[in-house]
């Protein structure tokens, strides 16, 4: 008897790793690449959210940007959408985009194009 229960305990912790593993959401993960190079991640426990950032720095008479950054990966939950700008003290625009998700791999779009319906804001 004690050899049954100790595999029966064995085979319900497998499940229980299993299903954990098996629960864990991808995001995309990678620092200014593209989606096609840009690798796929099992977030951690506890990260049940994928984010897109876009940071940029304008020049407002021309509209050309200076710098772009983007960033994608594992986030928590709790987080709105957000879009955030300044003027800096050199004359720039410096802008923050972030966009939250929560299926698998959600977080594909260019994250320097956000908006709400159709009013995108283009970086």
């Amino acid at each position: 008897m004690p050899i049954m229960r100790g595999l029966w305990i064995r085979i319900g912790l497998f499940v229980l790793v299993a299903l954990g593993t098996a629960a864990a959401l991808r995001c995309y993960s990678c620092e200014d690449e593209e989606n096609e190079s840009c690798p796929q991640l099992d977030c951690a426990p506890g990260q049940d959210r994928c984010r897109a950032t876009a940071m940029a720095s304008l020049r407002p008479l021309t509209r050309t940007a200076q710098w772009v950054r983007t960033s994608r990966g594992c986030d928590v939950a709790g987080k709105p959408n957000n879009s955030v700008s300044f003027a800096s003290t050199t004359g720039s625009v410096l802008f923050l985009s972030e966009h939250f998700c929560a299926s698998d791999l959600c977080n594909r779009e260019d994250p320097r194009v956000s908006g709400s319906g159709s009013e995108p804001c283009i970086i």
